[in-house]
């Protein structure tokens, strides 16, 4: 393909945005001739024989590069460069519905965030108040045109959320608007203590390994029809019986654990990050005042200590607390362990 000056027509690239939605947009740009559908089809061809088809990581491909001009090359690999602690491409279905709106409301087509990629990201931090980011549903999961797709599924079903409604009640509340923003800063909080843990395990902190495993012990569901971990079933109206698989329960591998974080709603990942602030002692008074107030449990308050979380955590299928431990110790640091008592002591 000789497009050595393609990059010079081109539309040029949104803040955070990601390849393929970048070489989506100019596709149906009718001023950009170059990108069209054989450009595409070669960009996926090319994805799926040396990036697993992750078509956001082509700017690291050389094949890739090599279709613009030398001068243009490390401004495309620095531009698109992707953050670490990804989920696969095909996990990558969070989406903040305030940014396609905006894009959309300034005249330009939607365009995908990098930052939408980061497992355990729940939020959407560029706007004036945080806004809880929404998950894409509907069929067709190329990465290509993907922000079309998820916003058509907002306005096609009437759920075009501006705000970030973690708070969802049968009647909303005066105040709804600032106890959410308040509600998103205890979650924000949390966030930004585990992103700052340390790498190794120490007396006072655990690793970032550690937390990431609790979080994840959270979300976890053993099989699809399992309301799963406490972070899955804690705001559903009604709690039946756990269903349990007719195959033996093994200890979870880290990775199985990661799979229950990258399929879970924002919303679920949002309140485990408040779990997790209970575990480690990281919630105020006020702050578990305000969670009880605001959010809507059927069954059960807001645990106010570690001890009240485990029975709470517990409940999902109490007997395989064991194997969770087994696979903490075989996955975590042993210093890690130490910091886990409140829930395998």
């Amino acid at each position: 393909m000789r497009s050595r000056n393609l990059i010079r027509h081109m539309t040029k690239p949104l803040d955070d945005e990601t390849l393929s939605s970048w070489l989506s947009r100019n596709a149906t740009n009718p001023y950009v001739g170059n990108v069209h559908s054989d450009f595409l089809d070669s960009c996926r061809t090319m994805a799926k024989a040396c990036l697993e088809g992750d078509l956001d990581r082509l700017c690291e491909h050389q094949g890739f590069l090599s279709w613009f001009a030398e001068r243009d090359q490390e401004v495309i690999t620095i531009t698109f460069k992707l953050p670490d602690n990804l989920i696969e491409v095909g996990g990558s279905l969070n989406y903040c519905p305030q940014c396609l709106a905006d894009d959309v409301s300034s005249m330009r087509a939607p365009a995908w965030r990098k930052a939408w990629r980061v497992r355990g990201n729940c939020f959407c931090t560029v706007h004036d108040e945080l806004v809880l980011l929404q998950r894409l549903s509907v069929s067709g999961r190329s990465q290509f045109n993907r922000a079309w797709l998820a916003f058509s599924q907002h306005a096609f079903t009437g759920k075009f959320i501006f705000g970030n409604h973690f708070i969802q009640r049968l009647i909303s509340l005066p105040d709804t608007d600032t106890k959410e923003q308040r509600l998103c800063r205890i979650v924000l909080k949390v966030m930004r203590w585990i992103e700052s843990a340390p790498d190794y395990p120490t007396y006072g902190r655990p690793s970032k390994q550690c937390l990431i495993f609790v979080l994840g012990f959270f979300l976890y569901r053993p099989f699809a029809r399992c309301k799963g971990g406490i972070g899955q079933w804690f705001f559903n109206s009604v709690r039946s019986s756990t269903l349990l698989s007719s195959q033996p329960f093994r200890p979870p591998s880290v990775r199985e654990l990661n799979e229950g974080i990258k399929d879970s709603t924002p919303r679920n990942i949002a309140l485990s990050y408040l779990f997790l602030g209970c575990a480690f002692n990281l919630l105020s008074e006020d702050d578990i005042e305000l969670i009880n107030h605001a959010l809507y449990f059927s069954n059960a308050p807001f645990p106010r200590q570690p001890c009240e979380l485990r029975a709470l955590a517990c409940c999902f299928q109490p007997t395989r607390i064991f194997q969770f431990k087994q696979s903490a110790s075989r996955n975590l640091y042993a210093g890690d362990i130490a910091h886990l008592d409140w829930l395998f002591g």
